[in-house]
């Protein structure tokens, strides 16, 4: 029998390549569909979630707080509920304005990972430093999305009339990209800058910006919106996105902190700024990072660096500080075990620094049980 002629051949291997293209093509473009459209899935739920059960609320000087009073028993999965005391602070028990009898009162402030987003409040590290030692009682003024900038401005009007000895300042490397822009997810927020060497705040009161299409989007995250706008500005067809340049956040950080020394010390309380790592610390050293401890040291407050603790464990042990990607809720934020390693580590580096150390040795010694 005669054997095929070679252009038959060829004929059907470009036949079979088209077709094999044709089906990675349809393949490919399912997936980003099937990806898009659960990004936007995610999205709509989560915006839903802030709209109705998140316990927090529109702030016309900081954007938005935490609601007095509020108790959502299940937020983050079974169990792992969310409840307020009477000024919107995280925690059971209702803070008082007097530093309690015997106890030395610290302050956290920070974003959601400071605030413990995805676990209870009986497992989020700020709560934790209490119960390592019973002779120090927290305050949780931490607050998902903030920046360092709402940090320092939550800070400092709501903790105005709370005595406290220690104040924690933890910051992830997102909180300085976030103080460059004046809205969040779609929520407006105030902005600050520098004016004569002093803080100005700006976009305030902080405008109530509308549920729109738009914020689906950005909350979304989608990739091919990354790439068109990238795009866009690559051919020169768009403007830059207004927010402040990088060297501007890194100026009002500057003088934020100094700021912050010069009232701490009026006050007579410790302030403390410490670098909390996040999944991104696991990969790379962040350029943040290392110019915080250059900036705190200049602003002469005391620093601690978790993120070197976290070099020293291996991979399958820093991992489990972590909710896993793609989690139903709080996805990267610290698990139980992240928040316990946290509240640890923060305990022994507060004992061992020469400032912190001197204070909490001051605490009368626990008393033994008989």
């Amino acid at each position: 029998m005669p054997g095929k002629s070679p252009d038959r051949r060829s004929g059907k291997l470009k036949s079979l390549t088209l077709n094999v293209g044709a089906f990675s093509a349809m393949t490919v473009l399912g997936l980003a569909l099937v990806e898009g459209f659960s990004s936007l899935a995610v999205a709509v739920r989560e915006l839903l979630r802030e709209q109705t059960t998140e316990a927090s609320q529109y702030d016309e000087l900081i954007g938005w707080v935490g609601i007095p009073g509020a108790a959502v028993p299940d937020l983050y999965g079974d169990g792992e509920g969310v409840r307020h005391d009477s000024r919107g602070f995280r925690g059971d028990v209702e803070v008082t304005a007097s530093e309690p009898d015997g106890q030395l009162r610290i302050v956290c402030s920070g974003d959601s990972f400071t605030y413990g987003q995805g676990v209870a409040n009986r497992e989020v590290w700020c709560h934790l430093l209490s119960q390592l030692d019973p002779r120090i009682q927290t305050v949780n003024l931490g607050q998902p999305g903030y920046g360092l900038d709402q940090i320092f401005l939550r800070y400092k009007r709501d903790a105005s009339t709370l005595e406290h000895s220690i104040h924690l300042i933890a910051v992830v490397e997102g909180d300085f990209e976030r103080m460059a822009w004046p809205e969040r997810f779609g929520y407006g927020k105030p902005v600050l800058s520098v004016e004569a060497d002093t803080l100005a705040v700006r976009n305030v009161p902080v405008p109530r910006l509308p549920w729109t299409v738009a914020r689906i989007l950005e909350r979304a995250e989608l990739r091919m919106m990354r790439v068109a706008q990238r795009l866009v500005r690559a051919a020169g067809l768009g403007a830059a996105p207004s927010g402040l340049a990088e060297e501007e956040v890194r100026s009002a950080s500057q003088v934020l902190f100094r700021t912050l020394a010069s009232s701490s010390d009026e006050r007579g309380i410790v302030p403390v700024v410490i670098y909390l790592p996040t999944q991104r610390d696991l990969d790379r050293t962040s350029e943040w990072r290392s110019w915080l401890a250059e900036a705190t040291t200049a602003a002469g407050l005391p620093f601690l660096d978790l993120a070197e603790e976290l070099e020293m464990m291996g991979a399958a042990e820093a991992g489990r500080l972590f909710i896993p990607p793609f989690a139903p809720v709080a996805d990267g934020h610290y698990t139980e075990a992240g928040n316990a390693w946290v509240a640890r580590v923060v305990l022994d580096q507060l004992l061992d620094h020469p400032t912190t150390g001197v204070v909490l040795r001051s605490l009368e010694p626990e008393t033994e049980a008989p």
